[in-house]
């Protein structure tokens, strides 16, 4: 009986504690590694929600990014996510990697390493799109270093 409880709570920690792929390939003649995890909520503020997915292709890591607000087109030259962690310290990348795209829930990709995120809890996310920019309360049930952990 011990071990059956044991395994119940295995399998029930594995399920709640963990990300799910949506993508999870390795290419059988060079080995390279396509990962991506289900988009995540992991900010809220008055207008609307943020997701977030972790994605990995050959050796680059990459959040992308998308909101229920229309904020505006993806890939636009003055994009940017800036993340303010408890601790004080932030993390801004300027950078994003998505071609142009303004349709409804255009989404923004931007380049990260595991580094960027080490041992940091996030508070809140400023992130502009084309139109402005929201800030977030974070709202995320998976920190930003556990989604990049399940694609690497």
């Amino acid at each position: 009986m011990k071990q059956f409880l044991f395994f119940l709570l295995l399998g029930v920690a594995n399920v709640t504690f963990s990300q799910s792929l949506t993508i999870d390939k390795v290419d059988d003649f060079t080995g390279d590694v396509t990962r991506k995890t289900e988009y995540y909520e992991i900010g809220r503020s008055s207008v609307g929600r943020l997701h977030c997915a972790a994605v990995r292709i050959g050796d680059i890591l990459f959040l992308e990014l998308w909101t229920t607000y229309d904020q505006g087109c993806g890939g636009a030259v003055d994009n940017y996510v800036h993340f303010l962690f408890e601790d004080g310290d932030s993390y801004r990348n300027d950078k994003d990697e998505n071609k142009v795209t303004c349709e409804d829930r255009a989404s923004c990709f931007y380049v990260v390493t595991a580094d960027n995120f080490a041992g940091e809890k996030t508070k809140k996310i400023r992130f502009k799109m084309s139109k402005g920019y929201v800030d977030y309360d974070w709202s995320g049930s998976y920190s930003i270093s556990s989604l990049i952990a399940a694609v690497q």
